[in-house]
C-alpha cells in the first residue's frame, strides 16, 4: 500500500475509533512514520486536488444544457 492511502485510511481509522480529527503526530505514530512525512502526504494531496478546481467538467455542462 502506498504512503498516501496509509495517511488516508489512518486518518479515517482515527476518526471512526474517536469520533475527532486526529493529529499529525496521531496518524504518524499509527503508521510508523515521521509527523513531517505525514504533513508532507497530506500537503501533496491537498495540491492535486486543488489543481481541479475551476475546470468545467461535462456534468456542469450537462446540468446546464438541461436547464436553458
Amino acid at each position: 500500500m502506498d504512503f498516501d492511502t496509509q495517511v488516508k485510511l489512518a486518518i479515517y481509522n482515527h476518526f471512526a475509533a474517536t469520533g475527532i480529527a486526529p493529529s499529525p503526530g496521531d496518524v504518524a505514530a499509527s503508521i510508523d512514520a515521521k509527523d513531517e512525512s505525514v504533513l508532507q502526504a497530506a500537503h501533496n494531496r491537498w495540491q492535486r486536488k486543488r489543481a481541479f478546481q475551476g475546470m468545467q467538467t461535462l456534468h456542469l455542462l450537462l446540468f446546464c444544457s438541461m436547464i436553458a
